[in-house]
């Protein structure tokens, strides 16, 4: 059996995305001159990092680059070559309950995203430019540490009130998943892909 090598692709895939990047004002937010530095977002609960179609295995289909676009920020998939599933999208507007998929970077849900933290326990979380909708996956959006059932965790991840109305309606559903943030070296390191031949 043979093998053949590709030479790096890290600069050709990241120059696709150069365009889509420009310089972002001061700001005391987390993802704040970033560049683009390839991260993943893990659920330290499972251990699955956060992908176009859920939480799933932390391999290169869940590898990130935040790219600012004027004053708004996208998730870009870094290796999805599909430009109608490569950004991380918002639907139903961004209202709560709406799911969080993969979609085109030139739909309005795939922008205004913000990576809140660290907080004291050194977790992150992912909202929306506002601040008050929040990225969760667990059992209809509830706290992770409800003791009605609410805390089963779920690959798929939607947007749900970041926290609960001081009035809390019956049936509200609030929270978020706390999430590890781990850069990758791909961007100084580059990566090689290989393929089997016969």
């Amino acid at each position: 059996m043979s093998s053949s090598f590709l030479p790096t692709l890290a600069l050709g895939l990241i120059a696709m995305i150069i365009p889509l990047t420009i310089a972002a004002s001061a700001s005391k937010a987390a993802f704040e001159n970033r560049g683009l530095v390839p991260f993943f977002l893990q659920d330290p609960t499972d251990g699955l990092c956060l992908g176009l179609a859920g939480f799933t295995i932390c391999d290169t289909n869940s590898l990130w680059v935040m790219a600012g676009r004027k004053d708004e920020y996208s998730f870009i998939n870094l290796l999805n070559p599909d430009e109608n599933q490569m950004c991380l999208e918002r639907e139903k507007g961004g209202k709560p309950g709406g799911k969080v998929v993969g979609g085109s970077c030139r739909n309005k849900g795939s922008k205004n995203w913000l990576i809140e933290g660290p907080n004291s326990a050194g977790y992150y979380r992912v909202s929306d430019k506002s601040g008050d909708l929040c990225l969760t996956r667990y059992k209809g959006g509830g706290d992770k540490d409800a003791k009605d059932g609410s805390a089963r965790v779920r690959s798929s991840m939607n947007m749900q009130k970041c926290n609960p109305s001081k009035k809390k309606r019956k049936g509200e559903e609030s929270g978020y998943v706390q999430l590890n943030l781990i850069e990758t070296a791909v961007h100084d390191a580059g990566f090689f892909l290989e393929s089997a031949g016969e």
